[in-house]
């Protein structure tokens, strides 16, 4: 299996796919009390932990690299490393984590690198069944996922 991550101050997508083509994804909501900082600190006690079976023939991880626009990403961006470091410590130890890009995310599903919201969740939508009723995030983490798998099997450049 290999997994991909989104997230936010709010919650945290995990999409595991496996050879087959299969997909899964789940949703880890955090707290709503509190600020991003008390959010994060929640992180360990809502995400399976580091050695849980959850993890078990998981071959490589991907987790979006935040980017933010503007002047909002001055604040934002520490926020989002935060959580990423928060979920990178609840992550399987000896499994390959990979930092990936929106812009590489998304030109590793063969989307152009600007591509929208909307654009993304019908390439979504035509790839899986399941998908209508994944939230927009569950779409970026299965797009991750995809992207994370070809960096594995070497079909593209880390």
């Amino acid at each position: 299996m290999i997994v991909g991550i989104d997230y936010d101050t709010h919650g945290i997508e995990v999409v595991r796919i496996d050879v087959d083509g299969g997909a899964w994804w789940n949703h880890y909501a955090l707290p709503g009390v509190g600020d991003a900082f008390h959010r994060m600190c929640e992180v360990a006690n809502v995400l399976p932990a580091r050695r849980s079976v959850v993890w078990d023939r998981v071959m490589a991880i991907g987790i979006e690299e935040p980017m933010s626009r503007g002047p909002r990403s001055i604040s934002l961006i520490p926020k989002l490393k935060a959580m990423q470091g928060a979920i990178c410590a609840c992550l399987p130890p000896l499994v390959p984590i990979m930092n990936i890009t929106p812009t590489k995310w998304r030109e590793g599903v063969g989307l152009p690198a600007n591509a929208t919201k909307d654009a993304i969740r019908l390439h979504v939508h035509d790839d899986i069944r399941s998908a209508p009723h994944w939230t927009q995030d569950a779409c970026d983490a299965f797009c991750i996922a995809l992207t994370a798998q070809a960096i594995n099997d070497g079909r593209m450049a880390a």
